[in-house]
């Protein structure tokens, strides 16, 4: 299982997140086959979309390169894009949902990319921008 990888590298376009979002995908239910796992992959899914869906939108990148690779019972996506560093609070609080006047244009992304996922890694290094994400996603067979 460790030696499935996906790397792949697309424009900054919707089209494009979506077409990689099906590799991604696939690949996971093909590495993860236990039926418990498929609503853990899907939250995976969810926020490595919603990742390259702000790269797209707030990155200005010219290049989007995206990592999918597996370690024992964890998934790994890793996105890099060259560019200014993006506020790298991590530690986002879902906004109350309740109040529809107080509610923010911005940071839900981040905010709901911290909920589906067990880890959350940023680094900035050469014009850089790396985040990573982890799920642990049980592989009973």
């Amino acid at each position: 299982m460790n030696d499935k990888r996906l790397n792949i590298a697309f424009e900054p376009d919707f089209k494009n997140v979506d077409k990689t979002m099906v590799a991604i995908s696939n690949l996971c239910l093909d590495v993860f086959k236990n039926p418990e796992s498929k609503h853990l992959i899907e939250d995976f899914c969810l926020a490595a979309t919603e990742s390259m869906n702000n790269a797209v939108k707030h990155s200005g990148a010219k290049l989007i390169e995206v990592e999918l690779f597996f370690n024992g019972r964890e998934a790994f996506f890793r996105i890099k894009t060259e560019g200014g560093k993006f506020d790298s609070a991590l530690k986002r609080l879902m906004p109350a949902l309740n109040d529809t006047d107080e509610l923010p244009e911005r940071g839900f992304g981040l905010a709901i990319i911290q909920e589906l996922v067990d880890g959350i890694d940023y680094e900035y290094s050469d014009n850089r921008n790396v985040l990573t994400l982890r799920k642990v996603v049980l592989n009973k067979k």
